[in-house]
């Protein structure tokens, strides 16, 4: 193949650096954005469907909803381009840009956003480049309207800027750029390989190396495609085109066998992170490229908006954000928690209940075993219940001897280490669901069911009825609090002192509330969860009703976890905790809470992990 003789025969080397200029902004931003941001790459292991995915757009603060580049600035702050604009967000919220309060920017041209090595932005238009130091863009000389779009920017050799135009190629340090060649040809990428210079134009890829340009042979006739995007991933140099995707592979353009799918499509943008995962975007959705998963789909759509992917970008963290024309900025994570279903070995993924075991592990109870987490985190099987009359686990228990109490719903079965039985004291439970097991005193439980409460000392076993002021017989769930035994029913909340029972008022709605979990919280209070009417929080005071125009994301709540620092709420549209301070100055304050999704089945609320719960 032909060579061509780059302009300037001394090569790139001879080029300077560009210096940064300027003092950098406010410190907040780079660290609301860190906090805003997992601390970990996009593990590969997972399934697509298993990150965390936030989405932003215009009602967010976009000035416009195509965000067509994404540049992360040595401060910490995103900087995004749109068809409306540039703008800059802190990971909470986006600062737009105008002539106003950036001197010379003009939102109707700006095309692009890059930044350098050393954290400089830089803007490519259709009038060619410039870069924003001291609130001002500067445009490049020597890169006017005269070499058209600017399409491309890379970091060169010594410290220089490569830029990527409509004439060619040019090469930018101190003073005026400087055209290295190419001058006939629309460089629409980039990428720099050591000593090597990859450029992706229309029908070709360029390598140049030594100030001489070659054209890289191709496995396949390429009339027609244009090379639009490199991207490294590894040792692995991939390029996207009009016509699918290619890998630069012993100096040629080869088509991946895994890649075979995607030839008719035209590849809109390529990114990749620190784990070795290429991203992929098309004109109809997100797709992702491990060697170790092969090809999948990972998003397509959002409220029923195709995704036409723009842009990628992978910050300091290891977050992936992702700019779409049709659905805005999303944020990519592997978020607070690992799936163990199928992939993991757990043959029964519907999981009922939840409990640490003597052992310090996490035992859970599925709809046909009693299962654990071994040393490695894989689930194990420790016993089926499919012999028992009903094989759910709706409610699981661990005694002061270790034994495994396990709630059914038809009646509780014992696992005492060995074996599972049903012991003959328990037969007045066979025909009722089991929901809670509370031991107040040692040798004294109570248990909840859908028959009613029933006390068990020793080996005698006794319903509580209206006899004892207990006048609804389905119980949900069951809490201790200051000698006091509350139990939440179908019908409200009573509390119990010796075997007395009383319900308690104070709020109509809670009078006639199903209640389905409890935990005490900030001393002495009781958070309780409802199955449909939100949290209500009792105390000395009375009865606060805590609902979504107090931040709560949805009013369902089928379970309350809380640790030093946060509650944790999970129900049929999925999991989210706050922060026990928010929940203090709700009360003290009247301030609403702002909860974080952790895992996220409803379309209303945004944020947290995608499941089905």
């Amino acid at each position: 193949m032909g060579a061509i003789q780059i302009d300037g025969s001394e090569g790139l080397g001879a080029v300077g650096g560009p210096r940064a200029q300027g003092p950098g902004p406010r410190w907040l931003a780079a660290i609301a954005l860190a906090w805003m941001t997992s601390a970990s790459a996009l593990d590969p292991q997972r399934a697509a469907a298993d990150y965390v995915v936030d989405h932003w757009g215009v009602s967010a603060g976009l000035p416009q909803v195509s965000v067509t580049s994404i540049a992360q600035d040595r401060t910490g702050y995103l900087w995004l381009s749109t068809q409306g604009g540039l703008a800059r967000f802190d990971g909470l919220d986006f600062r737009v840009y105008s002539a106003a309060n950036l001197s010379g920017y003009d939102p109707a041209i700006q095309d692009r956003v890059w930044a350098d090595a050393s954290g400089r932005l830089w803007l490519g238009t259709p009038r060619g480049a410039a870069w924003i130091a001291d609130e001002a863009v500067q445009p490049v000389a020597g890169l006017g309207a005269q070499v058209g779009q600017v399409h491309s920017f890379a970091d060169g050799p010594g410290g220089s800027v490569l830029i990527g135009t409509d004439r060619g190629l040019y090469a930018f340090a101190d003073g005026p750029a400087q055209q290295l060649g190419l001058s006939d040809v629309r460089v629409y990428a980039l990428l720099v390989d050591g000593d090597q210079i990859y450029a992706g134009s229309d029908e070709r890829v360029f390598r140049i190396r030594a100030g001489i340009a070659e054209r890289v042979e191709a496995s396949e006739a390429v009339q027609g495609i244009r090379f639009r995007q490199f991207q490294r991933v590894d040792d692995r140099s991939y390029v996207g085109s009009s016509r699918g995707l290619f890998e630069l592979r012993g100096g040629r353009l080869e088509r991946p066998p895994w890649a075979a799918s995607l030839a008719p499509v035209s590849i809109e943008a390529l990114g990749s992170d620190r784990d070795g995962n290429l991203w992929i975007g098309l004109l109809d959705g997100l797709w992702r490229y491990h060697p170790k998963r092969g090809l999948e789909r990972a998003f397509d759509r959002l409220d029923d908006v195709q995704a036409w992917i723009a842009s990628f970008h992978e910050d300091a963290d290891g977050t992936l954000w992702v700019g779409s024309y049709t659905t805005g900025l999303s944020r990519w994570w592997n978020g607070w928690a690992q799936r163990i279903g199928s992939q993991r070995g757990l043959t029964d993924p519907f999981v009922w209940s939840v409990a640490r075991g003597p052992d310090q592990r996490v035992w859970f109870g599925t709809a046909t075993g009693l299962w654990r987490l071994d040393d490695e985190g894989a689930p194990e099987l420790v016993s089926s219940t499919l012999a028992l009359p009903n094989s759910a686990v709706y409610n699981l228990y661990f005694d002061r001897d270790g034994q495994a109490w396990l709630g059914t719903r038809s009646g509780m079965a014992l696992w005492d280490g060995t074996e599972l039985r049903q012991p003959e004291l328990w037969s007045p439970l066979r025909q009722a669901q089991v929901n809670a097991v509370l031991e107040q005193e040692v040798g004294r439980y109570w248990i909840g069911t859908s028959a009613g409460l029933y006390l068990q000392e020793q080996w005698l076993l006794k319903r509580f009825g209206g006899d004892e002021g207990l006048d609804v017989a389905p119980v949900r769930s069951l809490v201790d609090l200051e000698e006091q035994l509350y139990v939440g029913t179908e019908q409200g909340l009573y509390v119990g002192v010796e075997g007395r029972f009383r319900r308690v008022r104070g709020n109509a709605v809670l009078d006639q509330a199903l209640i389905t979990t409890m935990k005490p919280v900030l001393g002495n209070k009781l958070l309780i969860g409802t199955f449909d009417d939100g949290l209500f929080l009792l105390d000395m005071a009375g009865v606060r009703a805590i609902g979504m125009q107090d931040g709560l994301p949805w009013p369902q709540a089928a379970n309350l976890q809380a640790d030093r620092t946060h509650v944790w709420a999970s129900g049929p549209r999925g999991v989210y905790r706050f922060g026990l301070d928010e929940l203090d100055r709700l009360l003290s304050q009247n301030v609403p809470m702002r909860p974080q999704p952790i895992l996220n089945e409803a379309r209303d609320a945004r944020g947290g992990q995608r499941l089905r719960c």
